[in-house]
């Protein structure tokens, strides 16, 4: 008996020891074959100028602490791998996806090339994939399909061709949130059919490709979606009402640059819009460029939540529907090139100045803006519209001068500008020599030869001399008072003076003329490795012309330069005249009806971006104190600079993440949790070793610069202040932040 139980336990030990030795070799045979897929990966990478792998190279750091690799400890395997935007050149090796247990692949932004190979499919456990924004080319693998658990697909901005695999979206899986295939060379049709179950897609963007067909009516099964944009394409048929009408958590829409129409051969626009009442999130609509025929209906003032419309260049018709009132929450309304010819707003309660973009309503006849609060000076350009025949701007607050414009149209008979605060000299010619004085009443500074103002008298040199005197007194004082007070208001900041262009003294030089075969020749061939960066619109390359001088071309895209191609020489003779000590001149341009590109001076200190987003850990970056703004320009964009500089971020670094744009994300935090970026901000950019009092200068300088840019980037274009108030309000906190209290603002 005793034997029997010395036997027993003697088998039981064996066979936990061999248990024990087994698990240790599958352990280190599992960690083993992750490295070599992670090596045979980095040998077909054929630069690293960042150098981001550096870690992988050295043989006394464990594999799950390379840079960019994380592990499961508990199961020993590799499951998240991010080299996003390290610059990484050379070709995606099939052996990355021996990594059976992968979760997380982020190649994103970096150079990759060649195709996409199938050996992709064998990650059956990744959730997130995002390959956007390389140099892929090819189709996408069917392959794909077999990731049936993907929340988050992004191969956006590479090079794809070929038709979408049905595959991908129909796969039997329902755990797809995020779907982006925008901006590449894709065709073929939408490949949506009733069995495919997206029940959890969100975010569903293919714009910028070569799709055609009608949009499916598939899609009306994904009623969670939030996102669609399938803007740039090649998309006909009816506007999908249908399908909307079935999307109640539907944020934003872009559907314009195809080729749809609307209802009723095109002459219905209702059933669209009635087709968004149920979205009761809805904030933006975009249908510009559809060609969209029918008149505006009134049940577009349902819409309650809409932030943004954009209706142009389309065949739209008819007046203004007065219920596009109701849209109290409205902050673009864009229906310029359509052919719009009666617009009644009056007694409403619309303020900020008036949109010089209503000059671009061609068709109007009839324009009524009574009532409103409405100020700033009124545009001229609504004086050159050859149909116009009624206005109405009375009961508002517009200033300034009624435009010559006016007075010198043809068409218009009746007029209204009474009780407004125009001033300046009115005589009874052109089309106002029918009008009486009822149409001035209660603007106190009109004066002229029409019956019933007073006449205008001239002032003595004297006067004149003594106001210039008061105003060179008085300016500086106004503008040092407002440093914080101007960036609180709510109205618009306007400029009562437009800033003049500053006169050629010499004629310019003519473009040198380059062929395309020199370009070509001076780059490689256009080959990757003369490749410094690439956008939306097209890709930029370096290279050395025959006389040895350095060039930065920028090769527009096929599609981008078929859709300018109009006023492409136009353009480039504006940037050819524009000079400024931080815009690069261009040297000439390469246009033909199927390659247009920009010839400019390389530079060989890099881009901006090189210096607002350093490579390397070290304290770099832009100096504050140098820091200034043209007082011409665009204002939006310099608007988005700012945020740049001030949270570190790129305007895509928040666009999914946090569903918005870089201006609601940091308005988000405005102003009780603006904590955070302020120190981050100090961090980056201040000199070690302030002083509490130091610091606070800089916390505000810092704070001031998050509420200029937002106010420059407003979505309403009225409401921005002028550059000329941008450059005047940055040469303030230049001052303030250089005063002799602070050392050593530089930031090295």
């Amino acid at each position: 008996m005793g034997y029997y139980k010395f036997s027993k336990f003697d088998l039981l030990t064996l066979v936990i020891v061999f248990y024990v030795v087994h698990c240790e070799n599958d352990f280190d045979r599992v960690l083993t074959n992750d490295r070599i897929s992670l090596l045979s990966f980095m040998s077909g990478i054929s630069d690293d100028p960042e150098r981001a792998l550096t870690s992988w190279n050295a043989s006394n750091t464990h594999m799950c602490k390379w840079y960019g690799v994380e592990c499961d400890m508990t199961m020993s395997r590799v499951v998240k791998l991010n080299l996003s935007h390290k610059s990484l050149r050379g070709i995606i090796a099939p052996a990355l996806f021996n990594l059976s247990h992968l979760a997380i692949l982020d190649l994103s932004g970096n150079f990759f090339e060649g195709r996409i190979p199938f050996e992709i499919g064998y990650l059956y456990e990744l959730q997130e994939l995002s390959l956007s924004f390389n140099l892929l080319k090819g189709s996408i693998p069917e392959e794909m399909g077999f990731l049936q658990k993907l929340t988050y697909l992004n191969l956006g901005s590479n090079k794809l061709i070929g038709e979408i695999p049905k595959s991908i979206l129909c796969n039997g899986s329902s755990s797809l949130q995020y779907f982006d295939l925008s901006n590449n060379s894709l065709s073929g049709e939408i490949p949506l059919e009733s069995q495919c179950e997206l029940k959890e897609l969100k975010f569903l963007l293919l714009w910028s490709n070569q799709l055609v067909g009608e949009v499916p009516l598939a899609l009306s099964n994904i009623t969670k979606l939030e996102w669609l944009d399938l803007e740039m394409n090649l998309l006909t048929g009816e506007l999908p009402s249908k399908i909307l009408s079935n999307l109640p958590n539907l944020k934003f829409l872009y559907l314009s640059y195809n080729h749809f129409t609307s209802h009723d051969g095109n002459t219905n626009l209702k059933p669209f819009f009635a087709s968004l009442v149920n979205s009761s999130n809805l904030k933006e609509i975009d249908l510009a460029g559809n060609r969209l025929g029918g008149e505006l209906p009134s049940i577009i003032g349902d819409l309650s939540t809409l932030e943004q419309i954009n209706l142009d260049t389309n065949l739209i018709y008819g007046p203004i529907p007065p219920q596009i009132s109701n849209l109290v929450n409205l902050t673009l309304l864009n229906l310029s090139s359509n052919l719009l010819n009666a617009i009644d707003l009056s007694l409403n309660n619309l303020s900020s100045s008036l949109p010089s973009q209503l000059g671009s309503c061609i068709a109007l006849e009839y324009l009524n803006l009574s009532n409103n609060v409405f100020e700033g000076q009124f545009p001229a350009s609504i004086g050159n519209l050859p149909y116009l025949k009624e206005l109405d701007v009375s009961f508002n607050h517009f200033n300034g001068k009624i435009p010559q414009s006016v007075q010198e149209s043809s068409t218009l008979k009746l007029m209204n500008f009474s009780y407004n605060n125009f001033n300046g000299n009115i005589t009874n010619k052109g089309s106002f020599s029918s009008l009486t004085v009822d149409s001035f009443l209660g603007n106190t500074n009109l004066c002229g030869t029409i019956k019933g103002l007073r006449n205008c008298r001239r002032k003595r040199a004297r006067h004149f001399l003594i106001a210039i005197l008061l105003s060179l007194v008085i300016t500086p004082v106004f503008c040092i008072v407002g440093l914080r007070s101007k960036f609180r208001r709510q109205r618009p900041v306007l400029s009562t003076k437009s800033i003049k262009d500053e006169k050629e003294t010499h004629e310019e030089e003519k473009y040198p003329r380059i062929t395309r075969s020199q370009l070509i020749q001076a780059t490689g061939g256009f080959s990757p490795s003369s490749l410094i960066g690439s956008g939306r619109f097209g890709h930029v390359y370096k290279g050395i012309l025959a006389d040895n001088t350095p060039i930065a071309v920028k090769i527009l895209d096929s599609k981008v330069a078929e859709e300018i191609s109009g006023s492409f020489k136009r353009e480039c003779q504006v940037l050819r005249r524009t000079r400024h000590r931080n815009l690069i001149r261009i040297i000439t341009t390469c246009s033909r009806p199927d390659f247009k590109a920009l010839v400019l001076p390389l530079m060989p200190n890099g881009s901006l971006e090189d210096h607002m987003y350093p490579r390397h850990i070290v304290k770099k970056g832009l100096d504050l104190v140098q820091f200034h703004a043209s007082v011409q320009g665009d204002v939006y964009s310099f608007g988005v600079l700012l945020l740049e500089i001030v949270t570190g971020k790129r305007p895509t670094d928040v666009l999914f993440t946090e569903g918005s744009s870089m201006h609601e994300w940091v308005k988000s935090c405005y102003p009780n949790k603006l904590e955070p970026l302020i120190e981050e901000a100090i961090m980056r950019y201040a000199p070690s070793g302030l002083s509490a009092d130091n610091r606070k200068i800089w916390a505000d300088v810092i704070f001031e610069m998050i509420e200029l840019g937002l106010i420059c980037t407003q979505y309403n274009p009225s409401t921005r202040p002028t550059m000329l108030d941008v450059a005047h309000e940055v040469n303030l906190l230049k001052q303030y932040i250089s005063s002799p209290s602070i050392e050593d603002t530089s930031i090295n």
